[in-house]
């Protein structure tokens, strides 16, 4: 066996060689596991590497050995996968151990490392990744991009040097994972195969991995020893899906029963942080005040090992109200007619088109298919829809900066006349600052961890509410984008003034980016529509209904939308009339 610690010259070499003088805490844990095993893995990187690891496709990670641990380091604008295949398949109990650390500082990174622990039945990876600022995340790695299924904000912030033990054990369809010998979490994912497990680093980052195995398990217990917290909503019953629930409540005052389990591994809860009292037996009772349309509520849980649960739930009331103009009724409900009479809507003003979109940051990661979703967009509405190619804007990669997109603002300020229209399609990355409930765009010049680059929530709201047009139509492809709404209402008259947003994910929601050379699927399903409906007109709120649906169902994230509160929303909703027939 390895020494646990090195020797005293071995240390000082490497602390000198870093330039730094934290203390490197190197461990080497060993699970204990209360089930027969057979080792299919076990690389302790006294020595270098087998011949049968992998690296992806266009990767070159420098590998190096120091005192029996492995260090990899990714170039700065490239991620690196350092993978190996084994025989284990999704009928095969497993349990994977591995100890690593981030050997470079990671306040610019973010998720900056992490491993993949198996394949889905489709081929797609399962990761388990770390982010500097404290966050940890279980993602899908796919063909058609990177998608989160569940993450722990506020989890310990990551140190450089501070070797920590992860553990991933799948019995039947269940998976338990702890870090430290913590609990974390259980995921329950059918067909789960440990035919690849490996590393990941993201780009710039260096890791130093001390060991890393893989055993099969032999037959036992169905569920892990030791289930992770979850908060369950038993009256009225809901259901959590990858952390979002969607409920439709009668009444502005909605009681909801639930409980925590298991018993002692929770400290405190809050929603909406106003602190929940929470009964001993892990009980609890809330009440919630509903506006109109749209509340969302965000549901957190310390748990005993410092970790945070958070589960949002997204209530829809809707207050019983008379028929307007241009809804017609279908089981009793009022709904809007997908295809509204022409005449009914007044005005003839310009279209306006803004397109924001960057594939290229300066300091973020990079994305695949920002611009293009732009483009296929803007190419739909001036081919089908009443969009002229003279007043599209756009604004792509270093076009996209903050002084760039405030500039454009203030000219749409000058220019826009009370009769036009205003659709803005942003697509790029979002930020959300957990502390200050404060959400923002990222221009392509924006640093990391450094919000005076971005562009507040709050500074778009304030533009689109001094923009004097009839209709405003943001849609906004970017991770946290729904932080920007406020509560939704029944009722719409094509002839009032409207400011909406549509917004590709929730408040505290990481969205998909797709394939490379594809549209995102909030973009490919938004196309879809338009495509679809092309000689007909329709208002915004069809289109957002049809799509959000679609994009639920095919990925893991919820699209929301809402009407701008304060922003000169009088009632009304964006109508897309398509181009007249010669």
């Amino acid at each position: 066996m390895k020494p646990v610690i090195a020797s005293f010259l071995q240390l000082f070499l490497l602390i000198f060689s870093a330039g730094f003088t934290l203390d490197l805490q190197s461990q080497h844990f060993r699970s204990s596991m209360a089930r027969p095993q057979a080792m299919l893995l076990d690389e302790s990187f006294d020595f270098e590497p087998s011949p049968k690891w992998n690296t992806s496709s266009g990767q070159a990670p420098v590998l190096s050995n120091f005192d029996g641990k492995l260090m990899i380091a990714a170039m700065p604008d490239a991620e690196v996968e350092y993978w190996v295949e084994m025989p284990v398949g999704p009928q095969d109990d497993y349990e994977l151990d591995l100890s690593m650390t981030l050997r470079n500082s990671g306040a610019i990174l973010h998720n900056s490392y992490g491993f993949i622990f198996g394949v889905t039945p489709q081929g797609t990876r399962l990761a388990f990744t770390f982010g500097s600022e404290g966050q940890y995340s279980i993602q899908e790695l796919g063909a058609r991009g990177d998608a989160f299924v569940w993450q722990y904000d506020h989890a310990r912030e990551l140190v450089s040097y501070r070797f920590q033990q992860f553990i991933v054990r799948k019995i039947g369809n269940h998976v338990s994972f702890s870090v430290d010998g913590q609990p974390i979490y259980e995921w329950t994912y059918e067909g789960i195969s440990g035919e690849r497990v490996g590393l990941l680093v993201g780009k710039g980052a260096e890791i130093m991995v001390d060991h890393l195995r893989l055993v099969r398990l032999s037959s036992g217990p169905a569920l892990p020893d030791q289930p992770a917290t979850d908060i369950s909503l038993l009256d009225p019953a809901i259901q959590w899906e990858n952390g979002f629930a969607h409920h439709l409540a009668s009444h502005p005052l909605q009681t909801i029963r639930g409980s925590l389990s298991p018993q002692g591994s929770w400290t405190a809860m809050w929603m909406n942080d106003e602190f929940v009292k929470v009964q001993e037996n892990g009980s609890f009772i809330v009440q919630m005040t509903l506006l109109e349309g749209h509340n969302s509520f965000t549901f957190k849980v310390l748990l005993s090992n410092g970790t945070l649960l958070k589960r949002q739930l997204s209530v829809q009331f809707q207050q019983p109200f008379s028929m307007a103009k241009g809804l017609v009724e279908v089981a009793g409900e009022p709904i809007y007619s997908q295809t509204p009479d022409l005449s009914a809507i007044t005005g003839t003003g310009r279209n306006f088109l803004v397109l924001i979109g960057m594939n290229q940051y300066s300091y973020w990661n990079d994305l695949h298919n920002a611009v293009k979703d732009c483009e296929d967009i803007a190419k739909t509405l001036v081919d089908h829809y009443q969009f002229e190619p003279n007043y599209v804007i756009r604004l792509y990669n270093e076009e996209a900066t903050r002084t760039g997109i405030l500039e454009t603002m203030e000219w749409l300020q000058d220019e826009l006349l009370p009769e036009d229209n205003l659709l803005i399609y942003y697509a790029g990355h979002g930020h959300f600052d957990e502390q200050d409930k404060l959400g923002y765009w990222v221009p392509v010049d924006g640093r990391m961890d450094k919000v005076v680059d971005y562009i507040p929530n709050s500074t778009i709201h304030d533009y689109l509410a001094t923009i004097d047009c009839q209709h405003t139509l943001l849609v906004a492809d970017a991770c946290f984008s729904g932080s920007l709404l406020s509560s939704m209402r029944g009722r719409y008259d094509v002839n009032e003034r409207s400011r909406w947003v549509f917004a590709s994910g929730g408040e505290y929601e990481r969205v998909f980016d797709g394939a490379p050379g594809e549209n995102s699927p909030f973009a490919q399903e938004m196309i879809s529509y338009l495509m679809s409906h092309r000689e007909n007109t329709f208002i915004a709120s069809d289109m957002i209904d049809h799509v959000a649906a679609q994009v639920t169902e095919r990925v893991k994230q919820h699209p929301v939308a809402s009407p701008l509160m304060n922003a000169g929303d009088a009632g009304g909703v964006f109508p897309f009339l398509p181009k007249q027939q010669d």
